[in-house]
């Protein structure tokens, strides 16, 4: 398994109780997981793919790769490319509760178009789904139960968990840091995931890699560091609309690091 790969196991559910609180159940029981909101969504997926919320809650927002060849990474259970993902996450978190209209288009055309390419290379995929062009009611009532499921899993979490690779920075004293974030995330994305602050400071677990990072004259001078892969815990903070008419960068969702745990990359971590 890659470190991209990875996926927390269980999952989470709430039930409404009467005096309007929420009571939270968390286990790995594979019947629960597939009535689930997101393990409802692949049939199967529990034997295909491991679960999107871990045994403590927090949901995976580690990307597990593409069954076919060449074509990237994929996010919640393997449903989604980064750029829905997020798209999702700010419908969730904004209380807007679907997706704009763009990219509800694009968004539905992709995930159909791909369960069409996946059954045909004879690999797990939406048994449910509509093949994509074989009728356009059908097609917009099976996505939008899709996006209704989603959206009320992300919006009912709290924690998040991420996995990267980057090139940690060394300050002129020596302490070193990093920007948690997404390897699949663009200047040009209408909707940025970040964490308040951007920059966060780094614990290594191997004590004589840290100490031989923050010693080298040279990083220090220029502030660059190595490769560090890190694996992480967001807690959701708040979203945020700049209001700049359709532009990239509009719409952000903001998370601050709680938990985050780094060591030396190695070349087969590195995105």
């Amino acid at each position: 398994m890659t470190a991209a790969s990875a996926l927390l196991g269980g999952c989470i559910t709430t039930q409404t109780m009467p005096d309007g609180s929420t009571k939270v159940r968390i286990t790995n029981d594979p019947s629960v997981i597939a009535s689930s909101p997101l393990g409802r969504l692949l049939p199967g997926s529990t034997e295909t793919s491991q679960g999107v919320v871990g045994a403590d809650g927090v949901v995976s927002l580690i990307p597990t790769k593409h069954p076919l060849p060449d074509r990237g990474m994929l996010y919640l259970n393997g449903q989604f490319t980064y750029t829905c993902m997020t798209e999702l996450m700010y419908a969730a978190k904004s209380g807007a509760n679907r997706l704009r209209e763009r990219p509800d288009n694009e968004c539905r055309q992709e995930y159909l178009i791909r369960q069409g390419e996946l059954k045909r290379a004879g690999k797990p995929y939406d048994t449910s789904a509509p093949a994509f062009g074989s009728n356009t009611a059908t097609e917009a009532a099976y996505w939008q139960s899709l996006v209704e499921r989603n959206i009320a899993a992300l919006r009912g979490a709290n924690r998040f968990a991420i996995r990267f690779a980057k090139i940690a920075n060394v300050s002129k004293t020596g302490a070193i840091s990093v920007r948690p974030g997404f390897g699949e995330a663009q200047t040009n994305d209408y909707v940025k995931m970040l964490p308040v602050p951007v920059e966060v400071p780094v614990v290594l677990d191997d004590a004589a890699f840290a100490y031989r990072l923050s010693s080298d004259p040279d990083k220090r001078r220029t502030g660059g560091g190595d490769w560090i892969a890190c694996d992480a815990t967001w807690e959701f903070l708040r979203t945020v609309d700049h209001n700049t008419g359709y532009n990239y960068g509009r719409f952000e969702v903001q998370f601050k690091t709680v938990q985050m745990g780094c060591r030396e990359a190695r070349p087969t971590t590195k995105r």
